[in-house]
């Protein structure tokens, strides 16, 4: 599946939340409002979210297996870099 990933809004200064995305997965399915997230371990999409009853953060949409998760990531990493380096 081909995973394409559109950065729409660089956030400069805001600590780990970097950038706001748009991921189309296969040509046939759009996520908006995707939270580019500079984590521990580097980069990461975070999916949009609301808040449960309790309190919690669920996702609206997610990867259902590690792969899908792994070509998300990667190609909102590589979406990421490239849009800041348009910049410079």
């Amino acid at each position: 599946m081909t995973v394409i990933a559109k950065i729409h809004r660089i956030i400069p200064d805001s600590g780990k939340l970097k950038a706001i995305a748009e991921v189309v997965l296969g040509g046939a399915f759009v996520i908006h409002n995707v939270r580019v997230i500079n984590g521990e371990r580097g980069l990461f999409a975070a999916m949009p979210s609301y808040i449960d009853r309790n309190g919690e953060y669920r996702d609206h949409c997610h990867p259902i297996n590690p792969q899908c998760s792994a070509d998300v990531n990667n190609a909102v990493a590589v979406a990421y870099r490239e849009a800041c380096e348009a910049l410079q």
